[in-house]
């Protein structure tokens, strides 16, 4: 279960995976489950604040990035604070400010974890503070598909997805694995 760190302003910080975990791709599918509930609660609450005559319009975006972070009890003696520190948390606040209305925006990391699970939809690459390279991006799907195992070209997906996130190898050589994996399994890229 995730927990809610803190609010900033109109919105707040939450993480998966610490103190406990069920893993990276569990943590990341109960996230996404929790992102795709919350935006269906908060529509149901708007619709119930507009007939009790709410005229300012109330919005909910989300972003969510998964990475190896720094967790623990941060600041000094006189205000510790148990919190995630890093840069998958600046991404993904990047993410939350980058989401249209209404929108779940993840990145590819997160979206490769929870593909087979939760059905996510390409939307495009943006370029974000600190980071050189523009980020792909995907939005969350509120439809549910039937948990299944993946396939092996899923799982090669997947993996290619995650080095192509690392930033450690040169987009030339990342094409090429795509190309290899396209002769090696006929159904990769396929769907």
């Amino acid at each position: 279960s995730g927990l809610l760190d803190k609010f900033i302003g109109d919105g707040f910080m939450a993480f998966w995976g610490a103190p406990e975990t069920a893993g990276r791709q569990e943590d990341a599918k109960s996230a996404a489950r929790f992102a795709l509930s919350l935006q269906k609660h908060f529509g149901e609450l708007v619709v119930g604040w507009r007939k009790q005559g709410l005229d300012h319009e109330v919005n909910l975006r989300l972003g969510m990035h998964s990475g190896y972070c720094s967790v623990g009890n941060f600041g000094s003696s006189q205000r510790l604070q148990y919190t995630a520190m890093g840069n998958p948390v600046n991404l993904a606040a990047r993410l939350e400010s980058a989401a249209e209305t209404g929108t779940v925006l993840t990145s590819r990391v997160t979206a490769t974890m929870i593909s087979g699970w939760i059905p996510v939809q390409e939307a495009g690459k943006i370029r974000v503070k600190g980071i050189k390279h523009a980020v792909s991006t995907f939005t969350l799907k509120p439809e549910q598909r039937q948990e299944s195992a993946l396939a092996d070209d899923d799982q090669v997906t997947q993996f290619l997805g995650r080095l192509e996130e690392t930033q450690q190898l040169d987009p030339g050589i990342i094409a090429k694995l795509h190309e290899l994996a396209r002769k090696e399994l006929p159904n990769h890229g396929q769907g």
